[in-house]
């Protein structure tokens, strides 16, 4: 029997209805893997190789958003970095995109690579997770690293009632610390919006630490081969 028009009609519209909200992970991925600027950092580096999913802020929000734990989530959804692929959507990238000759600024490669979390895996559905969601612009995982190890990790801590009243230590690979490297990948001159940049004072600007903690936790970074 053939499908009426009412009933193609209706499949349509659950369709939309129920399309999941990180359609845009179809994007090709090979064009972002490749696209950043190399800037020598060994935590980009790290995230590229490794095999882990990316979960979404949201997912880190359970754990991080008290004030024991330095209220992390609630720096990172009030920073400009929680809106960086909102930005994308607006006027003046639309205007940018124009002139670059860009279609679309949200869906052009490169843009998400700087605007989004897990931009090099676009289009590999496995590695993420339910609640990850490009709207979340550049999110915890952007920085620290895919969290689908760091979260079974901590579950499995949990279970074994490690102390609260130190910093946990975590083990190599867990999460990745970030390096100063990797603010370049994205905060540098092949930004049609680059303005002078420096690493340690906008680092000051969105610390989150954790009450236990002094100072952020970065690797310092690479020595040159002139250097070693």
């Amino acid at each position: 029997m053939r499908p009426t028009r009412s009933l193609l009609f209706l499949t349509g519209i659950a369709a939309l209805v129920f399309a999941p909200a990180v359609a845009l992970r179809s994007q090709d991925p090979q064009p972002v893997a490749a696209a950043w600027k190399k800037a020598d950092s060994a935590a980009h580096a790290a995230m590229l190789a490794s095999k882990e999913a990316y979960l979404g802020s949201k997912s880190c929000k359970m754990c991080h958003n008290k004030a024991e734990t330095g209220d992390s989530y609630d720096c990172w959804e009030n920073s400009g970095h929680a809106k960086a692929f909102e930005t994308l959507k607006g006027e003046a990238a639309k205007k940018i995109a124009a002139e670059l000759g860009l279609k679309d600024a949200a869906k052009a490669p490169e843009c998400l690579k700087c605007h989004v979390t897990g931009a090099a895996f676009l289009g590999d559905e496995e590695r993420f997770g339910k609640k990850f969601s490009l709207e979340d612009g550049v999110g915890c995982e952007s920085c620290h690293g895919p969290a689908g190890g760091h979260i079974d990790g901590r579950k499995a801590a949990k279970a074994t009632k490690v102390p609260t009243d130190r910093l946990p230590e975590l083990p190599p690979g867990e999460l990745v610390v970030p390096d100063l490297a990797l603010c370049s990948q994205c905060h540098n001159d092949e930004s049609p919006t680059y303005e002078a940049f420096d690493p340690e004072k906008m680092l000051k600007a969105i610390a989150h630490l954790h009450p236990l903690r002094e100072k952020p936790r970065v690797s310092p970074p690479k020595k040159k081969e002139s250097e070693k």
